[in-house]
């Protein structure tokens, strides 16, 4: 475990951190949040989710239900632009917790009741982030170590029992064609240098 990693971890920041490049999908961050993989391809970098069903899914838990934090995805392998795609989605039929999602010039927040958009162009790119403010604030957005800015307006997130999605969106059909070596999930939002810690770290 790396420096600023095993930091967030012990300062209970860190509530769910998969890494596929380990060959498995439990959650290491000592919370128990464990992945259940459906369709996925596994790579040597982690996994790919090719196809409408390709997800993982981590069944519900407090720690999970975030109403501010910051959500993660970083891939050895650069990233490309294809379409419409969920990357971390807390949402079913019942309502919304939070939903991470790209499109082939921006990558967007739903929390339940807006949608907030940032225009990024994240091909070739490593790592995709967002830190998710307390409710009334405005989102801001990373690519790999630098901030790409606010997003378009202010957001509140509202707790929610929706289990999580990785790579899909809660009903398929929009998933991450992407590899992606680890997701992380934190209970606050990082500083301009943790994200740059944190961007060194996940590259070594």
């Amino acid at each position: 475990m790396h420096a600023i990693i095993k930091k967030l971890r012990i300062e209970g920041a860190l509530v769910g951190h998969w890494d596929f490049r380990l060959g498995h999908l439990l959650d290491i961050s000592g919370n128990g949040n464990h992945g259940v993989g459906t369709d996925i391809y596994w790579t040597n970098a982690g996994v790919r989710f090719p196809g409408t069903t390709s997800k993982i899914t981590v069944a519900d838990s407090a720690e999970l239900q975030l109403t501010t934090g910051a959500l993660v995805v970083f891939s050895s392998i650069p990233f490309t632009a294809k379409g419409t795609a969920r990357i971390i989605c807390k949402r079913d039929a019942g309502g919304t917790n939070y939903d991470f999602n790209y499109n082939t010039t921006t990558i967007n927040i739903y929390d339940g009741s807006n949608e907030r958009t940032r225009t990024a162009n994240f091909t070739g790119k490593n790592l995709v982030g967002i830190n998710m403010p307390t409710a009334g604030g405005t989102c801001e957005g990373f690519l790999d170590n630098i901030s790409n800015g606010n997003y378009s307006s202010t957001s509140t997130f509202t707790a929610n029992d929706a289990p999580l999605i990785l790579g899909n969106y809660y009903n398929g059909s929009l998933q991450f064609d992407n590899n992606a070596s680890a997701f992380l999930i934190f209970n606050r939002i990082l500083t301009a240098t943790e994200w740059s810690q944190l961007y060194g770290e996940l590259s070594q």
